[in-house]
């Protein structure tokens, strides 16, 4: 599924937003329309950042059960020649 928050986003900018947004108050200038942004760029960081995690949670998982598997060849060959 492709969609437009498909595209790149730069995540520290997209950080930066997000503690620019923290820290709003009434007395700042302009606090509505940085909330709107802040909310316009939030429909598509958020959906990227979340894809981008869990294919990295994905990677991870795989990598993870590739090295037990491996460590487990490792091991058994171990025992083989200490056998022999």
């Amino acid at each position: 599924m492709s969609s437009s928050t498909d595209k790149p986003r730069d995540l520290e900018a997209d950080l930066m937003l997000c503690a620019e947004a923290s820290t709003l108050t009434m007395e700042s200038h302009n606090p509505v329309g940085r909330l709107v942004r802040y909310a316009s760029e939030a429909v598509t960081g958020w959906p990227y950042a979340i894809r981008r995690a869990k294919k990295a949670e994905d990677a991870n998982d795989r990598l993870r059960e590739e090295v037990a598997m491996l460590h487990e060849q490792l091991q058994q060959q171990h025992r083989s020649h200490c056998f022999d």
